[in-house]
């Protein structure tokens, strides 16, 4: 209840600015949405737990760019991409799937199994999540 109130000034004071970051933490899910002039301009999403990482992001059109540079950046070259505009990085171990990205026009989607993968590539994804958050929830171009 505490953290409700305390949530609750954040905002009230934040209201008369046009624009607003609220973030939500539990153990294993952190919710991140971010307004600007009171409509949502993007949300991010990650969950930590039983063995899979996943980063869920949407964002207004006007990001796709930066965010597709960003993507291609760290994972490199899509395995697939479709003339939706989809693009696609799947990865395998021992026929099995271990990682997921998949970036469309206002949305991606990242999962990992991190039971079934190396550490160091677990490591590097939860940074790229880290990331990913700041670059979807942000109201300036991402610097490269």
């Amino acid at each position: 209840m505490k953290n409700l109130l305390i949530l609750f000034g954040i905002l009230l004071a934040t209201s008369t600015y046009a624009q607003t970051t609220n973030t939500t933490v539990t153990s294993d899910k952190s919710t991140h949405t971010s307004t600007q002039n009171g409509k949502v301009e993007s949300s991010s999403s990650i969950t930590n737990s039983e063995g899979i990482y996943k980063f869920e992001g949407s964002y207004t059109l006007s990001k796709h760019k930066d965010i597709s540079k960003f993507i291609f950046d760290a994972l490199g070259k899509p395995d697939s991409k479709s003339k939706s505009n989809k693009s696609e990085w799947p990865r395998r171990s021992s026929g099995k799937k271990t990682f997921y990205c998949k970036l469309e026009n206002g949305k991606m989607e990242l999962i990992l199994y991190t039971s079934k993968i190396e550490k160091g590539f677990c490591e590097k994804i939860n940074k790229l999540g880290d990331e990913l958050r700041k670059v979807v929830s942000s109201h300036e171009p991402h610097k490269h």
